[in-house]
């Protein structure tokens, strides 16, 4: 079974933003948050997880719908599509600049919000799949730039609010503004799990399991107390555990 995806609404129009909300919610979606102005939608892509944004082109403010997306492509790496009520050439333009998945004429109906949406997120995670994950390699934004990383040097990640920390075996880090939970997906299962809300490790690094915590690569990781099982079942090791 799929897993529901989270929707993010950035509407200025109220009632048009409740429709959308009630479409979304009959269509089977959920809803993530929803904004009305472009600073109220910047403090919610920092708190609440969303897979894919609606987004109004033209937001009745000094910044619009096109200057929230650049900040999505550039500090998010996360999909979005346009909601507009025109169509002219210059709004058209600007909209194809920023790549968005789709491009939804208003008005519209819940039909073609639904498969807009399905289209969209089957061409994302198409893509998604053949650029990401190869030969167990990950891309992550790394100031404004892909950076590949091999999965078989990361020790552990952990997540720090609005940054995710991926800790290398060789003990550097890199930092990027990405989503935690959109990072486990792209690793390999067999080698990786989630132990707390805040870390993913690497079970080939694993030196030392305790009641409560493991040693990754030389560092510490307490780890959520209904996970102890899961450890125990894939974790072989010399050591003793306490």
């Amino acid at each position: 079974m799929r897993k529901k995806i989270k929707i993010g609404i950035i509407e200025d129009e109220i009632i048009i933003a409740k429709t959308i909300a009630l479409y979304l919610t009959e269509i089977g979606y959920l809803i993530s948050f929803v904004a009305h102005t472009f600073e109220s939608a910047l403090l919610c892509l920092e708190n609440y997880e969303t897979d894919l944004f609606l987004i109004d082109i033209n937001l009745k403010s000094d910044k619009n719908g096109i200057n929230l997306s650049s900040i999505l492509k550039q500090e998010y790496n996360l999909p979005f599509i346009f909601l507009t009520a025109n169509s002219d050439a210059f709004t058209i333009n600007q909209a194809k600049e920023q790549n968005p998945l789709a491009f939804i004429l208003k008005p519209f109906t819940r039909d073609i919000l639904f498969s807009s949406i399905e289209i969209a997120m089957n061409n994302y995670g198409n893509f998604i799949s053949s650029k990401k994950i190869e030969n167990d390699v990950i891309f992550i934004k790394n100031k404004k730039k892909e950076k590949k990383i091999l999965t078989t040097e990361i020790s552990y990640i952990e997540n720090n609010h609005i940054y995710v920390n991926i800790l290398l075996k060789d003990g550097t880090k890199e930092v990027t503004r990405s989503s935690f939970c959109n990072l486990l997906p792209k690793l390999p299962q067999n080698i990786f799990m989630q132990v707390s809300r805040s870390h993913i490790i690497n079970l080939d690094y694993v030196q030392e399991m305790g009641a409560t915590y493991v040693v990754v690569n030389n560092e510490k990781i307490n780890y959520s107390v209904e996970n102890k099982k899961k450890l125990l079942n894939r974790i072989s090791l010399n050591k003793e555990i306490v």
